[in-house]
């Protein structure tokens, strides 16, 4: 859509078909302008530390999921990368978010028979705040992050199988300080369940920065 002026709504939304529900669209920001966008992210959940799983023919909910950390830091429990590429230089930033999610329900799960049945149990309640994490600009070092809980159906009567969450946090000051918005961006301390569970374990994050021509 470069060169042609567009409008872009910015939705919190968060929901599932079933017979629950979770939040329905709410906007969160609004922009007409001329110019482009690009989104980035990754997951942070899989069945090896580093590489990633290739065999589909394994159902979601029977893989033993552990965090993703690439970065090398033990002061890290999960991290993964993506990068920008080719993008300009020094664009006029009009927004920037950074989104995260995981199945959260305890700290680790697993598949365990229960008579004639196979079942999903937890072990260990969530440790620390979903919202924070640390973010990592292309060259630079992390810094300690704290997000607007969007949805957590943690403790309620709904998603109780998984309890899924969704964080935001503005990061558009953050990217226009940079000299170049081209490189590597790294996320760290995402919190999700490890192991087994329900639907499959899963977490994640994404970047959508919206810029000016």
């Amino acid at each position: 859509m470069k060169n042609l002026y567009f409008l872009i709504s910015f939705f919190l939304f968060f929901q599932f078909i079933y017979s629950q529900e979770g939040i329905a669209f709410k906007e969160n920001k609004q922009l007409y302008l001329q110019g482009n966008s690009i989104l980035i992210g990754n997951n942070i959940l899989g069945d090896d530390a580093t590489e990633p799983l290739m065999d589909i023919s394994i159902p979601n909910d029977v893989v033993k999921m552990k965090y993703i950390d690439v970065d090398n830091d033990e002061a890290t429990f999960s991290s993964s990368e993506a990068s920008i590429n080719n993008a300009p230089e020094k664009p006029k930033i009009a927004h920037a978010a950074l989104y995260w999610c995981g199945l959260y329900p305890s700290e680790k799960g697993a598949l365990r028979k229960s008579g004639n049945k196979m079942v999903h149990v937890g072990r260990g309640d969530r440790e620390g705040q979903i919202n924070s994490i640390l973010f990592k600009t292309p060259n630079g070092v992390y810094e300690n992050l704290t997000g607007k809980i969007i949805f957590d159906s943690y403790g309620t009567e709904v998603f109780t199988t998984n309890s899924p969450y969704v964080c935001y946090a503005d990061v558009t000051s953050k990217l226009q300080n940079l000299a170049s918005i081209n490189g590597t961006y790294t996320i760290a301390n995402i919190k999700a369940t490890e192991g087994e569970i329900s639907g499959g374990g899963s977490a994640g994050w994404l970047l959508y920065i919206v810029y000016e021509d």
